[in-house]
């Protein structure tokens, strides 16, 4: 599945994800912290690991969320 979301700066959001299941996340414009990790417009981020996933916006952004499964 592919979501495209679109955040006003300061918003957040979260997301669990589920056993044999992967995520991408492609960021088209702005700025966000993924987990603490800031991203930047053209950043990518494969997300493997980690159980909870926090977004938060530190300008408006909009990105492209990819839910894979785990190969």
């Amino acid at each position: 599945s592919i979501y495209a979301t679109l955040l006003d700066k300061d918003q957040t959001i979260c997301r669990v994800m589920v056993d044999e299941r992967c995520a991408y996340l492609q960021l088209i414009s702005g700025e966000v912290l993924c987990n603490g990790t800031l991203l930047a417009a053209g950043d990518a981020a494969k997300i493997e690991i980690e159980q909870q996933i926090e977004i938060k916006a530190q300008s408006n952004a909009e990105f492209l969320w990819f839910d894979l499964p785990r190969v």
